[in-house]
C-alpha cells in the first residue's frame, strides 16, 4: 500500500468541510479514486455552505475522480496540440480500444487457432493497461502467452500511430511529461480522499507534481464503530432478504439516517438483489399494470444496456436483418410491448405458440408469412394474422434492401434509428419512468456509436450490429433514482463514505478475501513480483483486510453476515471476521402485499368438480386422448379438451420422442402398405429385406431434411438406429401365426354414447380365421397392466377392440425401442403371436377371466369416461397423484398442490407430486 504524509483526519465531515472551505479553489485539487466518491464531496461540500451562507455564493470545490481529472486535463492540453506531437493523437475511448485490440488478436499470425478473440482482446487490453499503470516492461524470458501479447502490442502501438490514436492508458503519462515540460499549471496543494492503495502510474504522477511545487497530502474520516455483530443465514436468498429487512426497520425508525449495503459480489447478485428489496421496500410492484418507477433504494451497479427490456426490444428487432432467426430471438419480439400496436399483442401470443412447435428458426420472410396469414389449413381464418406488424416489417425490409452493403457506425446508427420507427418501437403505449430513461440511455448510446468511425472504417450490418450490441453489453443502464437514504454498493463503491448504519454482505470463505485471479497473458511470477491486482492469494489478502478495515470505520453500526449454504456448498464465515460473534437475526418478514390483497377481499370458497355439459360435440377436439386424460384425471381432460389449456412448446434440436415414434409410425406403414401379408415378408430374401427397410425410412425422413435443427448427420445416425429396430421387429412379426392387414394407420369415428370420437388405428390385422388382431406401436415402455381398472391409462386400444367387438381376437402393443422389441397382448388364443397373454393368465390384473367379457368391461368402463366428460365431470382426481402429475403442464390451473396442502387425510400426495413416487412405476 502507497500512503502519502502527512495524513489529516477529520472525525466529523463537517470539519473537513470547513477545512476545504478555507482554501481557494484555484489553489486546491481534490481527487478521488472514483465519480461515487468525488460527487459525495462536492454535494457535501455545498450543502455544509447553504446552511451556513445561505444568502452567499461560493466557489465549486475542485474534487474530481481520478480518471475524470486526466480527461479534463488532456481536454485543456488539446487546446494547444502544438505543444506537444502526441496531443494532436486522438484518445480512445474504451469502446474503441476494446475494438482494435479484437481486430489485431484476430488478424495476427502468430494468434493461435480456436482462440475467442473477444475474450482474448480483453484481456490484451487489460494486460496493457496493467503495465502502464505499473511503470514496467514485459521480461525477455516470458513463457509463450506473454511473447504472443508483445507481438499484439507492438501491432496494437503500430495501429494506433498510424490511425493518430493514443490509448487512455498513457494519459496519466502524457500530462507527467506536460508538467515536467511546464506545460500545464499545477495546483498549490493535491489532496487525496478515499485511496486504499495507488498504482506506481499515479504515485510518479503525484511525484511530478511535488517535483514542481505541489504540495500532496492524504484526506482520512473514521469513526468508532460503537456496535460490531455478525449473522449467519442458511442460503444467499435468505441473506439478502435479513440486510434488506433490516435496512427498512431502521428506515420506518428515522428517514434521515444513512443505510448502506455493501455486497462484494454485488455485480453478479445485481437481478436477484433488486427483485428482493423490490419485494420488501416496494410491494405494489407485483401488481401487472404498476408502472415502474426508480425504486425507493439506491443500487449503485448497473444493468448492462443490451438487457433493459427497452433496449433488448430494439435489439431483438435489428436482429431481423440476419438470414436466420432463433426462434426464442423471435419470440421475445412477438411478446414485447414495445414493438407495434398493443392492440395486436394477444394473437401474437397466438402466433408464437404456434411458431414455436416448429422450427428452431426462420427467416423474416417466413416470419412476415406467418405475421399476413389470412387462411388457416383447414381454410378457416387464420386467428393468428397480424396484419400491423406485418405492414411494419414491410417497411423494416424495405429499408434494409434500400441501403448500402457498407457504411460507417454513424450512418447504420440512423439506419437502425428509421428501422426501430418503422415497426413502431418503443410502442404505442405511454413509458414509464424507467422506460424513458431506457430511451434516453439508448440514445445516448447510438451518439457513442457513432465514435466508432474513427477506429472501424465502413462496416456491413452485420459488424455494425455486433459491434453495437458488445457496446450495449459494457455500458451500464443506471436509473436515476430519487434521494434514498439507503444505498446498496460495492466494496469499492463504499469505501470512504460515511454511514450511520452499515451492513457487509458475502463474508463467507469463498467471498472474502476473493481469490486471485492473475492475468493469464503475463508470467504469473512478473505479476506476483510487482504486487499487481488478483495476482497471488496473498496480496488479496492484504487487500481485503486494509478495505475492511476501512469499512469497519466508516459507521458506528457495522453489521457483517454471510450465508452457510450456495448451492450444494458449505460455507463458513471469513477469517477476517471470525472476532465477531454471531447473534440471532430476529428481523422476519411480514404479510407480504399479495397475502395482504387477499385478505382484504370477501373470499367465498365454492368447491366445484363439475363444469357444463358438452352442448356442441363440435367444439370438441381430440380422440382417445379424450378417455385417456379423462381416465388419468377428470379436470386434465376439461381444461384440455374443453378449454383448449395447451402447454406452450419448447423447442429443441432433434427430434422429440413424438416424433420418433411418429417416424416409426411411417416406416412401418410404408413397409406393410408394400407387403401387406406376412406371407410376402417370409418370401423376401435378406437383401429384399434390407433394400425395403432402408426405402421405407429413406421416404419416412425426407419431411425432416429442411428443418435446421435436424441435420443430415443427425438423420443418418437416427436412419441406422431406426433400421435395426424395424429389422428386429420383422423378425418378430415372421413367429407370428398367419396374417394379412387390413388397416394400416387407417382411420374411423366412433361413437360412445354421445361422445364422437376420430380414431387412427396403428394396424389391425385380419388372421387365417378371418377374425381380427389389433396392433398399436409404442416407442416406449408399455405393459398390459395399463388396460386394467375403472381408469385404464392406454384406453386407444381397448377403445380399438370394442369398435370391432364381434370379430376381435386379441389385441397387443407392439414394443419397440432401443431395450426391448416384444409383444405384449391379450388374445383367447395366447399363440396368435409370441408374448401373448390368455385371459386366464392375468389374475393380478383388474380384468374378467375370458376375453369375450373384456370386451365387455372396456365397453362400460370407456362410456362411463365419456359419459363423464360430455356431463361435465372436471374433479381435480389424479389416478396417481406422483405419476400423473409429474409431468403435467396443469399444476397452476388445478392447484392440485394447494388442494394436498388443505387435506389433513392426506399423507402422501404431496410427497407423491413432489417425489414421483415409485410405486407408479408398476403401471
Amino acid at each position: 500500500m502507497f500512503i502519502i504524509r502527512p495524513v489529516t483526519l477529520f472525525q466529523e465531515f463537517a470539519e473537513l468541510f470547513e477545512y476545504l472551505h478555507t482554501k481557494s479553489p484555484q489553489d486546491v485539487l481534490v481527487l478521488t479514486p472514483n465519480k461515487r466518491l468525488s460527487r459525495f464531496l462536492r454535494d457535501g461540500f455545498n450543502q455544509y455552505l447553504a446552511s451556513r451562507l445561505s444568502d452567499q455564493a461560493w466557489p465549486t470545490l475542485a474534487c474530481f475522480s481520478v480518471q475524470g481529472w486526466l480527461q479534463q486535463v488532456w481536454d485543456q492540453l488539446m487546446l494547444n496540440p502544438q505543444q506537444r506531437s502526441i496531443l494532436e493523437r486522438m484518445p480512445l475511448s474504451s469502446m474503441q480500444e476494446r475494438i482494435i485490440w479484437q481486430r489485431v488478436v484476430s488478424s495476427h499470425p502468430d494468434t493461435p487457432a480456436l482462440l475467442s478473440t473477444k475474450a482474448t482482446g480483453n484481456q490484451a487490453m487489460e494486460a496493457w493497461r496493467l503495465l502502464r499503470q505499473w511503470q514496467v516492461e514485459l521480461p525477455d524470458n516470458g513463457d509463450d502467452n506473454s511473447r504472443i501479447f508483445a507481438a499484439w502490442s507492438d501491432a496494437f502501438s503500430a495501429e494506433c500511430e498510424s490511425r493518430g490514436l493514443v490509448s487512455s492508458a498513457l494519459a496519466a503519462d502524457v500530462v507527467m511529461g506536460c508538467i515536467r515540460d511546464g506545460l500545464l499549471p499545477c495546483p498549490q496543494s493535491v489532496l487525496l480522499y478515499g485511496f486504499d492503495e495507488m498504482t506506481p502510474q499515479f504515485q510518479n504522477l503525484l511525484g511530478v507534481l511535488r517535483e514542481n511545487g505541489t504540495e500532496v497530502a492524504e484526506l482520512a474520516w473514521q469513526t468508532q464503530a460503537q456496535q460490531i455483530r455478525r449473522y449467519e443465514f442458511v442460503d444467499e436468498e435468505t441473506e439478502i432478504e435479513g440486510a434488506a429487512l433490516w435496512a427498512q426497520a431502521l428506515l420506518q425508525q428515522n428517514p434521515g439516517q444513512r443505510i448502506a449495503v455493501v455486497i462484494p459480489k454485488l455485480a453478479q447478485l445485481r437481478e436477484k438483489v433488486e427483485r428482493i428489496f423490490t419485494r420488501v421496500f416496494e410491494p405494489q410492484y407485483l401488481l401487472p399494470q404498476q408502472p415502474q418507477h426508480a425504486p425507493g433504494f439506491n443500487i449503485s451497479a448497473g444493468q448492462p444496456m443490451d438487457g433493459v427490456p427497452v433496449v433488448a426490444a430494439a435489439l431483438s428487432v435489428l436482429a431481423c436483418n440476419r438470414g436466420v432467426l432463433e426462434i426464442e430471438a423471435v419470440s421475445r419480439l412477438l411478446r414485447s410491448p414495445f414493438v407495434g400496436v398493443t392492440s395486436e399483442l394477444p394473437q401474437r401470443a397466438l402466433l408464437d405458440v404456434e411458431l414455436r412447435g416448429g422450427d428452431l428458426t426462420l427467416n423474416l420472410k417466413q416470419l412476415r408469412q406467418a405475421l399476413g396469414k389470412r387462411v388457416g389449413e383447414a381454410g378457416e381464418e387464420y386467428r393468428y394474422r397480424c396484419p400491423n406488424l406485418n405492414s411494419a416489417f414491410e417497411h423494416f425490409d424495405q429499408i434494409r434492401l434500400s441501403t448500402a452493403k457498407k457504411q460507417l457506425p454513424s450512418q447504420w446508427g440512423q439506419v437502425f434509428l428509421q428501422q426501430l420507427q418503422a415497426v413502431g418501437w418503443p410502442g404505442d403505449r405511454t413509458l414509464d419512468t424507467l422506460e424513458f430513461q431506457q430511451v434516453q440511455s439508448w440514445q445516448e448510446a447510438l451518439q457513442e456509436f457513432a465514435t466508432l468511425d474513427a477506429v472501424c472504417g465502413e462496416i456491413d450490418w452485420s459488424s455494425a450490429l455486433q459491434y453495437l450490441t458488445v457496446m450495449l453489453k459494457h455500458n451500464s443502464f443506471q436509473a436515476q433514482t430519487k434521494t434514498s437514504p439507503v444505498q446498496i454498493l460495492g466494496m469499492l463503491e463504499a469505501a470512504g463514505l460515511p454511514f450511520d448504519h452499515l451492513w457487509l454482505m458475502n463474508m463467507d470463505d469463498e467471498t472474502w478475501p476473493p481469490a486471485p485471479d492473475p492475468n493469464p497473458l503475463l508470467p504469473l511470477g512478473f505479476q506476483i513480483e510487482h504486487g499487481m491486482p488478483q495476482s497471488s492469494s496473498q496480496r488479496e489478502l492484504e487487500y481485503a483486510r486494509r478495505l475492511l478495515q476501512r469499512l469497519r470505520t466508516s459507521a458506528p453500526d457495522v453489521v457483517f453476515s454471510h450465508c452457510l449454504m450456495q448451492g450444494d456448498k458449505h460455507l463458513r464465515g471469513s477469517t477476517l471476521v471470525a472476532d465477531v460473534a454471531v447473534q440471532e437475526f430476529n428481523l422476519r418478514a411480514t404479510e407480504t402485499f399479495a397475502a395482504q390483497l387477499f385478505r382484504q377481499r370477501d373470499i367465498e370458497t365454492v368447491l366445484e368438480n363439475s363444469g357444463p355439459r358438452v352442448a356442441n360435440t363440435a367444439e370438441i377436439r381430440g380422440g382417445t386422448g379424450i378417455l385417456k386424460d379423462q381416465a388419468a384425471c377428470p379436470f386434465r381432460a376439461f381444461a384440455r379438451h374443453r378449454l383448449h389449456a395447451d402447454d406452450i412448446p419448447v423447442p429443441g434440436m432433434g427430434l422429440d420422442a413424438m416424433e420418433r415414434g411418429n417416424l416409426l409410425h411411417k416406416v412401418m406403414e410404408l413397409i406393410w402398405r408394400r407387403l401387406r401379408r406376412q406371407s410376402r415378408l417370409l418370401e423376401l430374401s435378406e437383401p429384399e429385406l434390407e433394400d425395403l427397410i432402408l426405402r421405407s425410412i429413406e421416404e419416412s425422413v425426407q419431411g425432416f431434411e429442411a428443418r435446421h435443427s435436424v441435420g443430415q448427420r443427425f438423420l443418418q445416425i437416427e436412419s441406422r438406429r431406426l433400421a435395426g429396430q424395424v429389422r428386429a421387429w420383422l423378425e418378430l412379426e415372421k413367429q407370428r401365426q398367419p396374417f394379412s392387414v387390413v388397416f394400416n394407420e387407417g382411420r374411423k369415428t366412433v361413437k360412445l354414447g354421445k361422445l364422437p370420437l376420430n380414431i387412427r388405428y396403428d394396424r389391425v390385422d385380419r388372421l387365417e380365421d378371418g377374425r381380427l388382431f389389433v396392433l398399436d406401436y409404442k416407442t416406449g415402455k408399455q405393459t398390459i397392466n395399463s388396460w386394467d381398472g375403472e381408469r385404464p391409462d392406454e384406453p386407444q386400444v381397448p377403445l380399438y377392440c370394442v369398435a370391432n367387438s364381434s370379430k376381435v381376437a386379441g389385441a397387443a402393443f407392439g414394443q419397440i425401442t432401443a431395450d426391448e422389441i416384444a409383444v405384449k397382448g391379450i388374445a383367447d388364443d395366447d399363440s396368435l403371436a409370441p408374448g401373448m397373454k390368455a385371459p386366464e393368465a392375468l389374475s393380478k390384473l383388474e380384468l374378467p377371466p375370458d376375453w369375450p367379457s373384456i370386451i365387455e368391461h372396456w365397453r362400460t368402463v370407456l362410456e362411463k369416461l365419456a359419459q363423464d366428460f360430455m356431463s361435465g365431470v372436471a374433479a381435480v382426481d389424479p389416478k396417481k397423484a406422483g405419476v400423473t402429475c409429474r409431468y403435467c403442464e396443469l399444476k397452476p390451473l388445478c392447484r392440485i398442490k394447494e388442494q394436498m396442502n388443505s387435506d389433513p387425510t392426506d399423507n402422501d400426495g404431496e410427497a407423491a407430486i413432489g417425489e414421483g413416487v415409485a410405486k407408479g412405476e408398476s403401471l
